[in-house]
């Protein structure tokens, strides 16, 4: 696992950029998601969107899909281990009692592994009782 530990910060990355993508539907200004990261390979992937090692690589060939098919930038910023406080009590979290310092469950965001790995857009309504005299193809 600590060899890939980079590659699943990335994913969390990617999981911020999906989640701001709900938060901002069918937005006509460009957005730039910053973000902090206490691992520098994450944040030097992440900025650059290239790597050679493996499976880093692939993880962020994943996040430049989603960046650009969203309109979503990401800046990734260096935040020293000793300062990321706030992620690392969530991220170690056992689920049993309440989440770790302000935190609600109701501000719980599950975001299926499939919805962030196969990037699939599907036309949808802004807002959701917006009509339209036809019907939305499925995706």
């Amino acid at each position: 696992m600590q060899r890939s530990i980079s590659a699943f910060e990335t994913l969390a990355q990617i999981a911020l950029l999906f989640v701001t993508a709900r938060f901002f539907p069918a937005h006509r200004m460009p957005i730039c998601l910053k973000s902090l990261s206490d691992n520098s390979g994450a944040e030097s992937g992440s900025n650059k969107l290239w790597s050679m090692a493996y499976p880093l690589s692939i993880f962020l060939e994943r996040m430049c899909l989603l960046s650009a098919t969203l309109g979503i930038e990401i800046d990734v910023s260096h935040i020293p281990g000793s300062q990321n406080v706030l992620a690392d009590d969530l991220s170690r979290w056992d689920q049993t009692g309440p989440p770790p310092h302000s935190f609600q469950l109701q501000d719980r965001i599950r975001i299926p592994l499939p919805a962030l790995w196969n990037i699939r857009r599907s036309p949808t309504l802004v807002p959701k009782e917006a009509s339209i005299p036809w019907t939305l193809p499925s995706s």
